[in-house]
């Protein structure tokens, strides 16, 4: 990530209200390349292993 990346993501106000700065389902999922596991998991259910 670029520094303007990070000002302009900054300024969506998104990263501070999240516990890591990012959330998978919403504006932070541009910065992801590569998910490994269950994406519910990720935003913390992981609904297929609940199942």
């Amino acid at each position: 990530m670029t520094s303007s990346e990070i000002a302009a993501y900054v300024k969506t106000g998104e990263p501070l209200e999240r516990g890591g700065g990012y959330a998978i389902q919403e504006i932070g999922s541009i910065f992801i390349r590569k998910i490994e596991g269950d994406f519910f998991g990720i935003m913390g259910l992981p609904v297929y292993e609940l199942v």
